[in-house]
């Protein structure tokens, strides 16, 4: 069967949303609002934590991933990179070598609060819609997988760091 075209026309701006074409997810929508920068660094390091400690557990780190770029989407449309700095921009939501998430041991109880911060955080800065909405299922979801981890302690979950980021031997001159 063949899939019907959609006519990028006929997407209207709605009082709390507002159409964009996403690379990665096609035809998306975002929230007609603007979050202050330091939201979105609050927002990104809360998130990449979740992310790493639960990176084996895709109930949990696939739909902060989705939250992650979705929310790096959208503060690309809020702030064109004409008037931010690289480094800004890219130090939110796609940590380099040295910042994001820290390697501290986080219980479920800390990782569902993250989230809920997320949120609160979001809430306070964007319009309820559908866009709003779609990042609020996703952070739900992930919630609930942290909420049915079976099998592990309820006290600390912590990730032990792999090979790759741990500091390499500089070779001798």
């Amino acid at each position: 069967m063949a899939r019907k075209h959609t006519d990028r026309s006929r997407r209207k701006i709605t009082p709390t949303d507002i159409p964009y074409f996403d690379w990665l997810y096609g035809d998306r929508w975002r929230p007609n609002g603007k979050a202050p920068i330091s939201s979105h660094r609050e927002c990104g390091l809360l998130l990449h934590h979740v992310a790493w400690v639960t990176e084996g557990r895709p109930g949990v780190a696939q739909p902060v991933k989705f939250v992650i770029n979705t929310l790096d989407a959208w503060v690309m449309q809020e702030d064109p990179w004409q008037e931010l700095d690289a480094e800004t921009l890219e130090g939110l939501y796609c940590p380099g070598p040295g910042r994001g998430a820290t390697q501290e041991r986080a219980g479920l109880n800390d990782l569902i609060a993250r989230l809920e911060a997320v949120k609160s955080i979001l809430l306070d800065h964007y319009p309820d819609g559908k866009a709003l909405g779609e990042i609020f299922r996703e952070l739900n979801r992930a919630i609930a997988s942290l909420e049915k981890w079976d099998g592990k302690p309820r006290g600390k979950v912590y990730r032990e760091p792999s090979p790759r980021t741990q500091t390499r031997p500089q070779p001798l001159a």
